[in-house]
């Protein structure tokens, strides 16, 4: 790993030769993100700043995912660095001034740089949050990825990210904005029917942003069990990431709500191991709340030929309820 000084032109140098402006997001949820073992890329800067004007100390990571190559970014596999940097309140300030004086292109560097600077750039907050009303997509979705970078949990900047998914068309956005509130976090009271037209985008990092947000969410009333049925819906999804967030979620919510153990008995007679497997496995994350699965758990454990999904239900009988269990055994874990 190699550490650069740069000044603030630099700045923009990395945020250009990394692409990071072209397709803002924040890291998946662990359960969307494949691990790694690809090693940092150089950062090359041709001239060094002089002293007088270095500031800023850029440290190359792999923190997050490469940008979408298909809109002119780097290409999939390539690993793009983000940066922790430091830089003084003169050039943050400059940053903030190119965010509502510059033209399109350099309010959308601007609020990906102050990205860049993580928790350094919280004083911009104020004009990042504004930027959410950018007329250019680009500029909303860098200004949304720059805010959950900067992690400032206030509740007017999270009440600006839902208002923006709530009526957001463009989907680098509306994942850019849910993204940043993985990041910052979901009012649990928050209306789910933004998060449950997401559910329902064409673009499958939008539908896995949104049925993980819903399994953060305390619908009340009816509203339960619309986020419930929508996200029983995308079990059937075509994405393998978005059907293993909705059956997370699913667990989180059931906890209290025997209506979502009711509605998942179903999918443990499914004809596809796959849907047998993450139904018990919603069923263990639900806990002793879902005691009424005790009967299927049992039926299916005692004709499941995979051993996989055998073992998932026995698991989750011990996390529903220990002494139904007893006696039952599974596989020693491979080390």
């Amino acid at each position: 790993m190699r550490v650069f000084l740069l000044n603030s032109a630099a700045l923009f140098t990395l945020i250009a030769t990394s692409g990071c402006h072209r397709s803002p997001s924040a890291p998946a949820p662990p359960e969307m993100v494949a691990s790694s073992e690809t090693e940092p890329m150089e950062i090359g800067v041709e001239e060094p700043a002089p002293p007088a004007v270095v500031s800023s100390t850029v440290v190359a990571t792999t923190d997050a995912p490469p940008p979408d190559a298909s809109d002119g970014g780097v290409d999939d596999e390539a690993t793009v660095a983000t940066a922790a940097v430091s830089a003084t309140e003169e050039e943050i300030q400059s940053l903030r001034g190119m965010l509502s004086g510059g033209d399109a292109s350099q309010r959308r560097d601007a609020a990906a740089a102050l990205g860049v600077l993580h928790h350094a750039a919280s004083t911009a907050t104020g004009e990042l949050t504004s930027s959410l009303q950018d007329e250019d997509g680009e500029v909303r979705a860098a200004a949304a990825e720059a805010l959950g970078k900067i992690g400032d949990r206030n509740p007017n900047i999270v009440a600006s990210l839902l208002e923006l998914i709530d009526h957001e068309q463009n989907d680098a956005v509306l994942h850019a904005a849910m993204a940043a509130l993985r990041r910052l976090g979901v009012p649990r009271d928050a209306d789910p029917a933004p998060l449950l037209r997401a559910l329902n985008s064409d673009e499958e990092s939008v539908r896995q942003e949104a049925a993980w947000l819903l399994g953060e969410l305390t619908p009340q009333d009816g509203k339960l069990d619309l986020v419930a049925a929508a996200l029983i819906d995308a079990l059937s999804d075509e994405s393998r990431g978005v059907r293993e967030i909705a059956y997370g979620s699913l667990g989180q919510l059931g906890r209290g709500r025997p209506q979502i153990t009711l509605a998942l008995l179903p999918l443990l007679e499914s004809e596809d191991a796959d849907y047998r497997y993450r139904a018990a496995y919603a069923l263990s994350l639900i806990g002793p709340d879902a005691r009424p699965a005790v009967p299927s758990l049992l039926e299916l454990i005692r004709r499941e030929q995979d051993e996989e999904t055998r073992t998932e239900a026995i698991r989750a009988l011990r996390e529903i309820d220990a002494q139904a269990a007893k006696g039952l055994s599974t596989p020693p874990d491979e080390s």
